[in-house]
């Protein structure tokens, strides 16, 4: 039901938020990825690298209002991604403090 009303109303769209739970169906992403085809902006907020990197040009990462970084695909490798989405620095900082633990 929301991936057909989706199809309907983005025609006359120019921007698209998405939230997206943990697990998201496959036929999700292919809408995401032709609603940004056609010209859409699409900001796509999830806590999974690989549907980041499935449909994305661009990623900015954020914890708790602040931006830990930003970069376009090919800039940026899939374990680069991950490391900040983690935690970036803060996450680096705690690993050290734990002998590496983390």
């Amino acid at each position: 039901m929301k991936k057909r009303a989706l199809k309907r109303s983005y025609k006359s769209m120019t921007r698209l938020l998405i939230t997206v739970p943990k697990r998201l169906p496959a036929n999700v992403l292919a809408t995401v990825d032709k609603v940004r085809k056609s010209g859409i902006a699409v900001v796509f907020i999830t806590h999974n690298v690989r549907h980041a990197l499935a449909v994305g040009d661009r990623f900015t990462v954020l914890n708790r209002g602040k931006t830990l970084g930003t970069a376009k695909r090919g800039e940026i490798s899939p374990e680069e991604l991950q490391d900040l989405m983690a935690g970036g620095m803060e996450m680096a900082t705690l690993e050290g403090s734990l002998g590496g633990t983390v």
